[in-house]
């Protein structure tokens, strides 16, 4: 990933089952001091700019959780801007923005556009992107395996596939527009690779 002065977030982004959660512990061991998630951001007053947005999201998505996710977002770009985190803080999401405005964007459709707006607006901040992917039959079986609980895990397989093709729709519109924007985009199949090959590549992304 680019080596430049100013701060750039980079995301994994993929479906449940894709590996995220296990490339992230791979890097950890490199990168101890790897900012990964959204936690532990103070609230500011900056953020009433924005409460049509959560008002609305709230009344049409009844879901507190993704709202929360999307303030953290607002106010770890605030801290970007006035510069609050050193130099060379390195970002590198598992559940990141991204993937946040993809869980909106599945959680209140109708809403996509404006989603997409903001998607545009957070991709200034970016420097790369990596997307995980496998066949939707070995992310079923992963889900079902894993002792981590998913909405969908034990679910028929028709439920759990037509979930994940849903989001994998989102995120192919998702890479569209990252690379419009660009911004470095890397797929990688977790299935053609071994858990162990993943990380090797992704590190390997992560000195550039």
């Amino acid at each position: 990933m680019k080596n430049i002065n100013q701060i750039k977030l980079n995301e994994l982004l993929g479906t449940a089952g894709t590996g995220k959660t296990t490339v992230r512990n791979t890097l950890l061991k490199q990168y101890p001091n790897l900012v990964f998630s959204l936690d532990n951001l103070s609230i500011n007053l900056f953020l009433i700019k924005y409460i049509h947005i959560y008002i609305l999201i709230f009344i049409k998505g009844k879901n507190f959780k993704i709202l929360k996710s999307l303030i953290a977002i607002h106010i770890l770009l605030y801290n970007i801007d006035k510069n609050l985190y050193k130099e060379d803080t390195k970002f590198i999401f598992d559940h990141g923005p991204i993937f946040i405005i993809s869980q909106l964007i599945f959680e209140i459709p109708l809403m996509e556009n404006l989603f997409l707006k903001e998607l545009i607006r957070i991709l200034k901040y970016y420097d790369e992107v990596i997307y995980l992917q496998a066949p939707s039959d070995i992310l079923c079986l992963r889900i079902n395996e894993r002792e981590e609980n998913h909405r969908i895990k034990d679910k028929s397989q028709n439920s759990q596939k037509d979930f994940l093709n849903k989001y994998t729709d989102i995120f192919t519109k998702i890479i569209k527009i990252c690379k419009e924007n660009n911004i470095n985009v890397t797929i990688i199949d977790t299935n053609k690779n071994s858990i162990t090959e993943v990380g090797e590549l992704v590190i390997e992304r992560f000195k550039k």
